[in-house]
């Protein structure tokens, strides 16, 4: 009881030894004491808070040295003022002192005391005191007797005294040098203590910095083992207080550093800072930094590992590698420039656009951009950065560093710094010639098409939505159906319809037709604006959007009344036309889609007009005869020059489309001269003769070998002497002179007929320049020819130049090609008159003609039945099959374009079985692309003809196949 009212009323003490070692402490002693991590420890002054281990070693000191009780008042941070009592003590030999720690006393309250009888334990307190009194008794009665002993001993202790008096004398000099070293160590503790208490700031310092920079450091010692860590190594790596001591491996797993202790001794060992970024698992990046520990007496005694989140920092770069890596990448010009308008920085995209380097353009005004005279947009770009605000999608002219016009679209926008301020601008300019190039190309065939619309008089052609409302109407339509455009679009397009049909609600089931098959087509009476009724041929085709959706549809008329009977004929130019309008509104949707949609509608077009056409030259060539009058063999003739004209006329705007997409290609091979000039030759005789023309040769007597493109010299030659022939009055003199100059190949073609006017000999080579004279009774064509014979030559790079004295003069073309292999001497000049039609095959053959044109097939089979040969007709590649495994006969000419089974793979069919292995197979294809070629060859014919082909082409072909094959003829 009276130990726990000591600690209830008591203050808090400690007993420590001389050397301040803890033997004993209250029980509440212990919130005055800090354990730190690691060994335990039982020295009072590193246990206390630094604020009140100061005070404590100075009073410590004090009554060690007075050997008093020596009080202090301390005051704790954000705590009651404490007072502070060091007592010494000594036991025998040894020095103890018991601190008291506690408040401050207050003054002494009287303790009210209640009578005994009141309180509760007042009986067993009577009892107590009752054996205390006892017990004082005897000790009363055993002090006498000490008394008595310590009388006696008092005297012996007297004699001692003055034994020590005299020791004390000499002590007391002792005592004065004692003093003065006492008082050199009092002023020393006070250096000390003031060392300590700027120890102790600069360690809060050290701490406080430490925490606010919140970077994770760890010191480490010599050993590479952790000495102390900051409190953001905790967060970082959880690291805890009995980590200190341990080695830097065991924490290598937590760092995710497995180098970090190689580094570390590299640190050591070299004594140079070293620096290292390490990625976290969680996408944490670091930057360690480590650095040798240098004590104050410039000693090495471990090493300083910090760590440094650079985390942002990192995605900054990365940012910024990749809008370096967008812009160097970028296929636009993008550059920077200053308020100023000087240029700063030029990416790759900038050099392939203009030309130029960035050491030549660094430095330089945008001016250098623009073309002379022409650099307004460059002031206005620059003075719109300069009042933050941008550009967007600028169309304008610039230079290249040829001198090149190029267009551009230029996008620009100010580069605003941090405080907001306007510091430049930068650029992206980008190079949209070619699609200018494209979109004039493509204006240009939208505008030959919709002359073609226009002035198709004899259809009506529209268009209407999905609702079937009108929305174009074309000149043909108001001709046919009487109402204005004006009147028409805007309207149902249900009015062309009679009244029985609307009510039939046939409109709306044709367009669920052309809806659901992409096309409709019928044919029945429509209703004009007057009320007059007329019978038509009518298809309604779906326009899709490019992606599978509808847009609306096109309905194609033309009057049937008088024409019923070429109903089919006139089904398949309908078509061609809706192809036609479909590509072209596609066209419109998607610009980038022009050029396919163009090929694929002139390779169309001149599949579905090579096989009329084939028909009609066909039935021209029945119709021929040797006793006609003269007005039916002018007929004849003209159905023939037209036909061959048309023929050569979509050659050439194949090869144009060719030129457009960059795919036309030469295949140049080692012939000879007679390769070239033979073929052309025999293309133009036909007409010379017919023109009842004269034509003069000047050739090389030897043989003269060539490397060229022998098709395309022979287009070019078959051009110049077509057009020789055309411009030419009937009985002319056409000239054909070849030389031999060194490696270079020199062609004349002249003739004598209109001539060409001398302020248009620039232009007769140019797209669409339409005959020499523009008023010219024989003009006709689409200007394609001289174009495309220039383009031939330029890429066998070459020269053609025409040249003429004036109207009424002639013309003469020189062709100049870099070629030669091998020459010879010019041979004479001689007068070739037109030649007699070669005879036709004396052979009779068993020939089957399949097409599902019987159109054609019928006229060619006629035709081949004139020439002596007996004839079987097919509808079909599947009737085709059927009578050749029926009857093999000796040849077979088939149509590639055969909707149930094509021509192609009709051949592979045939040549599979064995029975018709060796059937000479002729194709006769309106497609005349290289790819469709290959594929038919491959397929195994014998031989591939364009429509129209030639009669004599034909027996030409089926004759050399013959031949090969070693045939055996019938008679």
């Amino acid at each position: 009881m009276h130990l726990d009212l000591l600690e209830q009323l008591g203050p808090p003490s400690i007993l420590v030894d001389a050397a301040h070692d803890i033997l004993h402490l209250s029980p509440g002693a212990g919130r005055y004491l800090e354990h730190p991590a690691g060994e335990p420890d039982h020295n009072l002054l590193r246990l206390v808070p630094p604020p009140l281990r100061i005070e404590l070693r100075a009073a410590l000191f004090r009554a060690a040295d007075s050997a008093r009780p020596v009080e202090s008042r301390v005051a704790l941070p954000d705590a009651a003022p404490l007072l502070l009592r060091v007592v010494p003590l000594r036991r025998g030999p040894a020095l103890l002192y018991l601190v008291l720690l506690g408040a401050p006393a207050p003054q002494a309250d009287a303790i009210a005391l209640r009578p005994a009888a009141e309180h509760p334990g007042a009986a067993e307190l009577d009892r107590e005191i009752a054996e205390l009194r006892s017990q004082l008794r005897e000790t009363v009665r055993r002090h006498a007797v000490s008394v008595r002993e310590l009388t006696t001993s008092n005297d012996e202790l007297q004699a001692s005294n003055e034994a020590l008096r005299s020791a004390m004398e000499a002590l007391r000099g002792s005592r004065e040098e004692l003093e003065a070293v006492n008082q050199e160590f009092v002023t020393v503790n006070r250096q000390l203590q003031t060392k300590v208490d700027e120890l102790a700031h600069a360690n809060s310092d050290l701490q406080n910095l430490m925490n606010a920079t919140a970077i994770a450091t760890l010191f480490l010692d010599r050993d590479l083992c952790i000495a102390r860590y900051t409190p953001m190594a905790v967060t970082l790596f959880g690291v805890v207080p009995g980590d200190v001591g341990r080695p830097l491996a065991d924490l290598t797993p937590r760092l995710q550093y497995a180098e970090v202790a190689d580094d570390a001794t590299r640190v050591l060992e070299r004594l140079t800072p070293m620096e290292r970024e390490v990625g976290l698992a969680d996408g944490t990046w670091l930057l360690a930094r480590l650095l040798p520990y240098r004590t104050m007496d410039d000693r090495i005694a471990g090493v300083v590992l910090s760590f440094i989140d650079i985390t942002e920092r990192k995605r900054a770069d990365e940012i910024s590698q990749w809008l370096s890596a967008v812009v160097a990448s970028s296929v636009d010009a993008i550059i920077s420039f200053s308020l100023q308008g000087t240029i700063l920085s030029w990416n790759g995209g900038a050099r392939r656009v203009f030309g130029h380097v960035a050491e030549d353009v660094i430095g330089q005004p945008l001016s250098v951009l623009a073309r002379p005279g022409q650099t307004g947009w460059c002031d206005d770009m620059l003075a719109r950065v300069n009042q933050r605000r941008s550009i967007d999608n600028l169309e304008t002219l610039g230079q290249a560093r040829d001198g090149q016009a190029l267009h551009l679209a230029v996008t620009a926008s100010p580069i605003i710094n941090v405080e907001g301020q306007v510091v430049g601008g930068t650029a992206s300019l980008r190079d949209i010639t070619e699609a200018r190039r494209n979109e004039e190309a493509l204006r240009r065939s939208e505008q030959r098409l919709r002359l073609v619309i226009e002035n198709a008089r004899d259809y009506a052609i529209f268009s209407m939505d999905t609702a079937r409302v009108i929305t174009s109407w074309n000149s043909g339509a108001e001709h046919l159906l009487g109402h204005a455009e004006s009147e028409a679009i805007g309207r149902p397009a249900d009015m062309i319809f009679t009244a029985e049909d609307r009510a039939a609600n046939v409109p709306a089931r044709e367009a669920a037709t052309a809806m659901h098959e992409s096309r409709a087509a019928d044919e029945r009476q429509h209703q004009r604006k007057d009320g007059s009724r007329f019978w038509a041929n009518g298809t309604l085709m779906r326009m899709d959007d490019g992606r599978g959706g509808a847009i609306g549809f096109v309905k194609i008329l033309r009057d049937e009344t008088q024409a019923r009977q070429a109903r089919a004929e006139l089904q398949r130019s309908q078509d061609e036309l809706l192809r036609a309008l479909a590509a072209q509104e596609q066209a419109r949707a998607a610009l980038e889609k022009a050029d396919s949609a163009k090929d694929r509608f002139l390779a169309l077009l001149s599949h579905e007009l090579r096989n009329p056409l084939a028909a009609v030259s066909t039935a021209a060539e029945l119709l021929a005869g040797p006793a006609l009058p003269d007005e039916q063999r002018r007929a004849i003739a003209l159905l023939r020059r037209q036909a061959r004209t048309m023929k050569l006329l979509l050659d050439d705007l194949l090869d144009v489309s060719r030129l457009a997409a960059g795919r036309f290609e030469l295949r140049p091979a080692e012939v000879d001269l007679a390769e070239v000039i033979e073929p052309a030759l025999e293309a133009v005789e036909a007409t010379l003769r017919a023109a009842g023309h004269h034509l003069m040769l000047d050739l090389p007597a030897a043989p003269v070998r060539l490397r060229v493109d022998p098709l395309r010299v022979t287009q070019v030659l078959v051009n110049l002497l077509g057009n020789a022939t055309k411009y030419t009055p009937p009985a002319g003199r056409i000239g054909l002179s070849v030389r031999v100059e060194g490696e270079w190949l020199r062609v004349v073609v002249s003739d004598d007929g209109v001539g060409i006017e001398p302020e248009r000999l620039d232009q007769i080579f140019e797209l669409y320049t339409q005959g020499p004279m523009a008023t010219h009774a024989l003009n006709d064509g689409l200007g394609l020819g001289l174009s495309l014979a220039r383009t031939i030559v330029g890429l066998h790079h070459g020269t053609i130049e025409g040249a003429s004295e004036g109207p009424g003069r002639g013309s003469r073309f020189t062709l100049r090609l870099p070629a030669v292999l091998a020459g010879a001497a010019p041979a004479a000049a001689a007068a070739v008159p037109p030649s007699a039609p070669p005879a036709a095959i004396p052979a009779v053959r068993d020939i089957l003609v399949a097409d599902d044109n019987t159109d054609a097939s019928w006229a060619l089979a006629q035709l081949l039945r004139r020439a002596g040969h007996r004839t079987r007709r097919a509808a079909g590649g599947a009737e085709a099959l059927e009578r050749a495994f029926e009857q093999t006969p000796d040849v077979a000419v088939l149509d590639i374009g055969m909707p149930d089974i094509d021509g192609v793979e009709v051949a592979r069919r045939l040549r599979a079985a064995p029975a018709t292995r060796d059937i000479v197979l002729v194709a006769l294809t309106g497609w005349s692309s290289a790819s469709d070629r290959a594929r038919a060859l491959e397929a195994g014919f014998d031989a591939l003809l364009s429509k129209p082909a030639d009669l004599q082409a034909l027996l030409g072909a089926i004759e050399r196949a013959t031949t090969a094959r070693r045939l055996p003829t019938g008679e």
